[in-house]
């Protein structure tokens, strides 16, 4: 287990920081070496973020009923590359893929090298996106739940 204790300035620390100066987490107990919260707590702090802060409120996310939300979660969460088979060969029969990302680019938080998707370089970074993912996660079983 990461020991995320006596680290000042990294990046998983700064994150839980900026979820409890935003009023999302409670202090945690950071004298054991044990993580300061859960991720069931960090995906519970970032769907909360996500409705307060960015307005993707439950009737917002109904709109995206097309499994963008769980696709959205796939691209943060995959520990590789994903891409989806285009459905139209180009010419001469070349497959095509693509990044199966739903939305405009400007929405997407992953870091990219060029114009591919990069994988995390740090726990601290994997973990955000996890983090990420495990909300949009649970907006999708929140949409499906009211349909």
């Amino acid at each position: 287990m990461p020991d995320h204790t006596n680290r000042a300035g990294d990046p998983y620390d700064r994150y839980i920081e900026s979820m409890r100066s935003e009023g999302l987490l409670d202090e945690g107990d950071r004298t054991t070496g044990a993580p300061a919260v859960t991720g069931a707590e960090l995906i519970a702090a970032e769907r909360k973020r996500q409705i307060e802060a960015e307005g993707w409120t439950p009737e917002h996310d109904d709109d995206h009923d097309g499994g963008e939300l769980a696709l959205a979660a796939c691209c943060y969460a995959t520990p590789i590359p994903l891409y989806r088979k285009s459905d139209r060969p180009l010419a001469h029969n070349i497959i095509q893929f693509y990044d199966p990302w739903p939305w405009d680019d400007g929405w997407d938080k992953r870091k990219r090298g060029g114009n591919v998707p990069r994988i995390p370089d740090s726990n601290a970074e994997r973990v955000r996106m996890l983090v990420k993912a495990g909300a949009l996660v649970a907006a999708e079983i929140d949409r499906l739940q009211r349909a």
